[in-house]
């Protein structure tokens, strides 16, 4: 059995037929990891039929209730986040918790930016 495949009908999709999206992403109860890897997963329109590696999705991605991030005990204590400012002596370490209390947004940018080179991702945390 043969399939035939008729190739003047292969539809080539450019930058202009993909259109602008916005998602919303509820972080309330959700690990810190799952949230990361879907807007990811979005930001790089894996998601979206029309966009190619060559395309830019045009997506962006809203993270409410970011202060409600869920994240067990044991991975609060083990990430840890390095600061360097060049200097000899120079290095701070961070863990999750203490980044968590200080800033919710500042440390959930710091996730996406780990999973993509660049993102368009905005944190709210009461959004309604």
């Amino acid at each position: 059995m043969y399939i035939v495949c008729d190739l003047s009908v292969l539809i080539e999709n450019n930058q202009k037929a993909i259109e602008e999206k916005w998602y919303v992403i509820n972080a309330d109860g959700l690990r810190i990891g799952r949230i990361a890897s879907v807007a990811a997963q979005l930001l790089m329109g894996k998601k979206d039929v029309l966009v190619r590696g060559y395309h830019d999705p045009r997506a962006h991605v809203v993270i409410t209730n970011a202060s409600r991030i869920d994240f067990t005990q044991k991975r609060g204590m083990t990430k840890f986040y390095s600061n360097y400012s060049g200097f000899p002596g120079g290095i701070k370490f961070t863990s999750l918790e203490e980044a968590f209390k200080k800033d919710t947004d500042r440390d959930n940018t710091r996730i996406n930016f780990a999973c993509l080179k660049t993102t368009f991702c905005f944190l709210e945390d009461d959004f309604v």
